[in-house]
């Protein structure tokens, strides 16, 4: 059983319309029926407060062998957000003149990284339906 089959019978179980549920939610109806018929797979934070509305864990939405493939995205995202901050702090260093030699190689260096990681995730999301 995907996601969005496991939303659909929570749901159900739940007694509530995709609407309801959307609304519960904070979505728009019309997401909640793509992730149902797995037009789209629904982000993170959706799944959080699809789980939090159903009074049902994460684990239970996505399913016990999915869980490991989410903790290792929501990883890559953490890094990926780790990674732009340090950027951003670097770059502010860089324009005020007040960054060493070393973080004006990382100004550089960094963007390649996340670029990296970000082609990566990419093939991720082709290959395994992220």
């Amino acid at each position: 059983m995907n996601i969005g089959n496991r939303i659909r019978a929570s749901r159900n179980a739940a007694k509530l319309s995709q609407a309801e549920l959307a609304d519960k939610c904070g979505l728009h109806v019309n997401s909640v029926g793509k992730y149902e018929n797995g037009i789209n797979s629904p982000p993170f934070e959706a799944i959080v407060k699809i789980a939090t509305a159903l009074d049902i864990t994460i684990a239970e939405l996505v399913g016990e062998r999915d869980t490991q493939v989410l903790a290792e995205k929501i990883l890559i995202e953490d890094l990926l957000n780790s990674k732009r901050q340090a950027l951003s702090a670097l770059e502010e260093k860089r324009l005020d003149g007040t960054a060493t030699a070393e973080e004006k190689v990382a100004c550089y260096e960094l963007p390649i990284e996340i670029k990296s990681i970000e082609g990566a995730v990419a093939v991720l999301q082709a290959g395994l339906g992220w």
